[in-house]
């Protein structure tokens, strides 16, 4: 708590700006429309009791844009690391999914404020396409809210481009370093009350690391249509086929001489992740008397997974499905007062098998799981602000969640081994029954209070409970017989202060979350696995993102995003308070943008993570744990006045070799005669890799 103190003395020094006059509340808000601009929502929710930004996409694509490291990385209070090069990141919210680096736990994902998370936990990352979006707006923690999401973590909307907001055709292609090579087309336009817009974009990738080659097909868009009586609907579809060989960890005493190695098991058996995925949406705006309006939204999801195999796992085969609808209403008042109140429903079921593997990797085995996971899920969901005075405003909401979880086992009998299956690594079953059903959820309160010091200034506070459920996969396993696992709950305090001014933007937000029952992979009767912590765990720490501009220069710009990331075991009988594993306490992300013209950018930057832990007891030495770095990148665009534009992006032009993600551990393994120097896993970083592309807007 010391370092939370001295931070938040920090917090309470003047800011670099000039007296203003007060803030006047926008008495005409841009809402009575499903696609809200970005600086429409930066205006609207910098005066909340939130932690959120919106980034606009725009701004990041005079560059090399290939999954959400590239476009997160530049936002205070995430985490994101990219582990092959292509689309597989980890992605974490105030330390949000520790136990796991593929599947975003704790974070809900939605597109245009519809659902695209899994019902149960988690978002496929790997089926994110930054570039077909207008702008991402980022909820952290409890300020998710808004959309109807109650997560540690917090949530991500990302807002669709519209025919209307991105007429025209739209070309880009780009080239760079192993082998990758993208291209992309967009068509948007409208015609009296009735717009489209579609994008078509293809992808493929050798690889930095052996094993690791890419390819990705993707088509999203949606067709809306505006009535006289101002009612708005709009239908969202998108199709994903993303194909991906996994080069998987290598020790970390190898990290300096091979870091372009795949895992041995990973190549001979020809581990791959490939999925294919296909969304419908559809939202209608209802506009009513009084400044209100009814949003009612359904959705369908599904998605395959051919998992080729995982040692002790096998082949996955799983499809699944989801579907849902919600209601939403809005209102505000003129005098600056909004309320919000939903209520969704929805309901997915999850096919899962599993096989063994024979010697190549890709033909099944004997099938050894078989079982469908169900989960029907209600949240209700409701916020009022009130615009007390000029400077003051409070905010006071609640969601309430109701999720029931079955499993239904329909494997019979143990298969023996099938006669051209290896014999190690294979996976084993059991002949019991694991089917269950179990109920989660919960009431979780928000109390949020914001001051207006001086125009372009916000303070604010905000205190809020948060809940997150194991997925259903991780409800099924019982390592232990009879201890299953819990939902984790989380209380979490968070002070904010962000301004805009004549050369400084900033926005800084101290949190400190007290979670009970967190899900990590903890040692329980001597057995590891996924379990709930027996202590409390602290999640505290600093999100910084500041913009100076050089006084009487507009066009030289330093932005700078600083996140200090401490979390904690509190007073564990074991761990006592070490720190979690897994996660850098520390990030800075610097980026100096020179413009000499309007159509043309220069911009140097530099990213630094330090080291962290790879066990939960911090022990072991330089091999349990990774070595802080730094890498420099230099991003260079020319657009010309026939609608050409040209850019150049280098990353790692230092070529640093480092650990993008580790694998972590209880503590340090012992030696063993199979084993006599364990050291722990981790996933290499890509070496120096230089991109070209263009893009041509008819």
């Amino acid at each position: 708590m010391r370092k939370l103190f001295l931070l938040l003395f920090c917090l309470a020094a003047p800011a670099w700006a000039n007296q203003l006059d007060p803030v006047l509340v926008n008495d005409q808000p841009e809402h009575n429309t499903l696609s809200v601009s970005p600086e429409a929502r930066r205006s609207e929710l910098f005066v909340e009791s939130r932690s959120v930004g919106v980034l606009d996409v725009e701004s990041i694509e005079d560059g090399h844009v290939a999954n959400q490291e590239d476009l997160f990385k530049r936002t205070p209070g995430v985490w994101v690391a990219n582990q092959n090069g292509g689309d597989d990141v980890f992605l974490s919210i105030r330390g949000s999914g520790l136990s796991t680096t593929s599947f975003g736990r704790g974070i809900v994902s939605y597109q245009d404020g519809v659902p695209l998370s899994r019902l149960d936990n988690g978002t496929t990352n790997q089926l994110i396409d930054p570039l077909s979006y207008r702008y991402v707006e980022v909820y952290r923690g409890a300020s998710a809210l808004t959309l109807g999401a109650s997560a540690l973590g917090g949530a991500i909307n990302y807002v669709s481009e519209t025919g209307r907001t991105a007429p025209g055709i739209r070309l880009r292609t780009e080239l760079g370093d192993y082998g990758w090579r993208a291209n992309r087309i967009t068509l948007g336009g409208k015609k009296g009350n009735m717009d489209g817009y579609l994008s078509l974009s293809q992808s493929d990738y050798r690889g930095y690391r052996d094993h690791s080659s890419q390819y990705n097909k993707r088509a999203s868009g949606n067709f809306g249509v505006l009535f006289d009586n101002g009612i708005e609907n709009r239908t969202y579809f998108s199709s994903d086929d993303a194909q991906l060989e996994l080069p998987g960890s290598i020790r970390r005493d190898r990290l300096e001489d091979d870091s372009q190695e795949a895992g041995a098991f990973n190549k001979s058996f020809d581990t791959d992740r490939n999925w294919r995925a296909i969304r419908l949406a559809n939202r209608t705006l209802i506009p009513l008397a009084g400044d209100q309006q009814l949003v009612a939204s359904v959705f369908y999801n599904r998605t395959n997974l051919d998992h080729l195999p995982t040692p002790f796992v096998g082949i996955i085969d799983n499809s699944s499905e989801s579907i849902g609808g919600a209601v939403d209403y809005r209102k505000h008042w003129s005098k600056g007062h909004t309320l919000l109140a939903g209520l969704r429903y929805s309901y997915g079921h999850d096919d899962n098998t599993r096989f063994q593997h024979a010697q190549n990797g890709k033909q099944k085995g004997n099938q050894f799981l078989d079982d469908v996971f169900r989960v029907k899920q209600v949240e209700a969901y409701a916020e009022q602000q009130w615009q007390v005075s000029d400077r003051w405003r409070v905010a006071l909401g609640a969601q309430w969640v109701e999720s029931e979880r079955s499993l239904d086992d329909l494997q019979a009998s143990v298969p023996p081994l099938c006669s051209n299956c290896p014999f190690f690594p294979q996976p084993s079953g059991e002949a019991v029954d694991d089917s269950y059903t179990v109920d989660m959820g919960g009431f979780s309160p928000k109390l949020g209070l914001s001051f207006t010091p001086l125009a372009g200034q916000t303070l604010f506070v905000q205190v809020a409970q948060s809940i997150g459920m194991p997925s259903g996969s991780e409800l099924g396993a019982q390592p232990v017989p009879g201890l299953r696992l819990d939902q984790q709950e989380a209380t979490t305090i968070e002070l904010g202060w962000r301004g805009v001014g004549d050369v400084l933007d900033w926005d800084m937000v101290l949190y400190h979350a007290n979670v009970e029952d967190e899900l990590l992979n903890i040692e329980v009767n001597d057995v590891t696995a996924l379990f709930n912590s027996p202590t409390d765990t602290i999640h505290q720490g600093l999100e910084a993102g500041i913009t100076w501009r050089l006084p009487g220069k507009e066009n030289v710009a330093l932005q700078t995003v600083y996140n200090w990331s401490d979390f904690t075991f509190d007073d564990d009988p074991i761990y006592g308070d070490s720190q979690l594993p897994g996660i850098p306490e520390h990030t800075i992300f610097t980026a100096l943008q020179w413009r000499p013209s309007a159509q043309v950018l220069v911009e140097p930057n530099l990213r630094y993570v330090s080291g962290y832990p790879l066990t939960y007891t911090n022990s072991g030495g330089r091999y349990w744990e990774t070595a802080g770095y730094s890498v420099w990148g230099l991003r260079l665009s020319r657009e010309f006045n026939n609608g050409l534009k040209v850019y150049f992006d280098g990353r790692n032009l230092g070529d640093k070799v480092y650990a993008s993600t580790g694998s972590i551990s209880t503590a340090p393994a012992l030696a063993s005669p199979f084993n006599p120097n364990p050291v722990a896993s981790v996933t290499p970083g890509i070496g120096r890799s230089l991109y070209v592309g263009a893009e041509y807007r008819l």
